[in-house]
């Protein structure tokens, strides 16, 4: 079975939609999406792991005891994710008084950080709203990881991803190579239509 992913006309609605949300929601989603990290990952990060001298950091360190192959794991953040990551903090960790040691998924200093399943449920909300289905964290996953390998090689997906076994990774291969079909398929059709009308103008002519 493919992963399922959000398309590229999809993708852009969700974000919209995304823009509007309330922290600390906005940027666990927005983590999950442009980093390719689980939930699970995403809800253990803190504060201190994106901001150091309050500037965002190059790149996003899971450390081993919180990933699934229990090894260490090095994201960069894109540009996109950096803004995000700066205006969450600024207008909302700092303004709340949260501090560093505290889970970005935190609404305030001293409360719980928010579950998976709440988080679940609103990137479940912001999908509907967006696209009229649901979606889940693991399918933010899967966008990264495909829009990803259409600019680099499975390698560095396997990496940014943190899969133990390349044949894992490879379940997106198995998109990229649909949607390349698709477009081949797109590809004008013409000259081959007006072959066959020939081809039977013929057969009329001669049979």
């Amino acid at each position: 079975m493919h992963p399922r992913h959000l398309s590229d006309l999809e993708l852009p609605a969700f974000t919209a939609k995304l823009s509007a949300e309330k922290q600390p929601y906005k940027l666990v989603i927005a983590i999950m999406l442009y980093a390719g990290t689980r939930l699970t990952e995403t809800v253990k990060l803190a504060w201190v792991d994106l901001i150091h001298n309050d500037d965002v950091k190059t790149a996003i360190v899971l450390d081993a005891t919180i990933t699934k192959a229990n090894k260490e794991r090095v994201i960069p953040i894109s540009a996109v994710l950096a803004e995000e990551i700066r205006v969450a903090y600024h207008t909302f960790a700092v303004t709340k008084g949260i501090r560093m040691c505290n889970s970005i998924a935190s609404r305030s200093p001293d409360g719980k950080p928010l579950t998976g399943r709440t988080i679940e449920r609103r990137v479940g909300t912001v999908g509907y709203a967006a696209i009229g289905k649901r979606i889940t964290p693991h399918m933010l996953r899967h966008t990264f990881a495909t829009r990803l390998l259409k600019v680099t090689n499975i390698r560095a997906v396997q990496d940014a991803l943190g899969h133990a076994r390349l044949s894992t990774t490879q379940i997106y291969t198995h998109t990229s190579t649909d949607e390349l079909r698709q477009a081949i398929d797109q590809l004008d059709p013409a000259p081959t239509r007006a072959k066959l009308h020939d081809d039977d103008t013929e057969g009329l002519k001669y049979g």
